[in-house]
């Protein structure tokens, strides 16, 4: 942030001492002169050395300035940034909603669908989850869809494999898979493979699917979308086509799936 802040501040400095260079520059040419004289170096280091000077005390008695700047062009990068998201969003709604091969549970033909990106070694993703588990319970025109994110390191990767293995196995057992395994705190491969043979599934035909080129492929597809909706941190939320960053507890999810419904009803 320090850099960028350098940066910008660089920035604003030539702007500002082109702007008095140009100044003075158009204040001497309305000045009558009888004789072009051409300046020596001499004169040229005088002059640059009194527009830094004026630069100086001018950003010394007005600070306010350089931080509106930064503020205003903090705000604006925001705000391209929120609309080039929303667009993509917009154009591939089809595609980041698309749960043909990614698991989805609730309600297929609900009115309000949620995409979750997450990270099985995630604290706050585990605490979504519960969250999202609520709102299951409590409405049941909500779909929910899973993106597994793991940026977390080698364990978040294995893990995200073997729900989107055990997916394409037995869909019907997603659920309770992933719930144990959002459970988890200590995770190793022999606490998994016991997971997975209480719920009658085989070890080694998870395994298999999992090290498959079709399940990593899904997970770059996962790693290009979260790119390019500039999603830097798990959790991360899209709900009915609207990006929502960060950790979101039962009453804000109740409150965002109400304002979607009032929104459509308003139309």
């Amino acid at each position: 942030m320090q850099h960028i802040i350098g940066k910008i501040l660089i920035i604003v400095i030539i702007i500002i001492g082109a702007l008095f260079i140009f100044k003075t520059i158009k204040t001497s040419s309305t000045k009558p002169v009888s004789i072009a004289v051409k300046q020596n170096d001499d004169v040229k280091k005088c002059e640059e050395e009194r527009v830094k000077e004026i630069i100086k005390n001018y950003l010394l008695e007005t600070p306010e300035v350089i931080i509106e700047s930064i503020e205003n062009l903090q705000k604006r990068k925001v705000k391209e940034s929120e609309a080039k998201v929303s667009n993509y969003i917009k154009d591939n709604k089809i595609d980041i909603e698309n749960g043909q091969n990614f698991p989805t549970i609730g309600n297929k033909d609900g009115d309000i669908t949620i995409v979750a990106f997450y990270d099985y070694a995630c604290s706050y993703c585990k605490k979504g989850n519960v969250s999202l588990n609520e709102l299951l319970q409590n409405d049941p025109q909500v779909k929910i869809l899973f993106r597994p994110l793991p940026i977390l390191g080698d364990a978040s990767e294995y893990l995200a494999k073997t729900a989107l293995a055990v997916y394409k196995i037995n869909p019907e057992k997603f659920k309770a898979i992933h719930d144990e395994l959002m459970k988890m705190r200590n995770v190793s491969k022999e606490s998994v493979e016991e997971l997975l043979s209480k719920n009658d599934l085989k070890v080694e035909e998870v395994e298999e699917i999992a090290d498959s080129p079709e399940v990593k492929n899904l997970i770059t597809q996962n790693m290009q979308i979260a790119r390019n909706l500039k999603i830097q941190g798990v959790p991360a939320y899209v709900i009915n086509a609207k990006l929502i960053p960060g950790s979101i507890d039962f009453p804000q999810l109740l409150n965002i799936v109400k304002e979607i419904r009032d929104s459509k009803d308003s139309l």
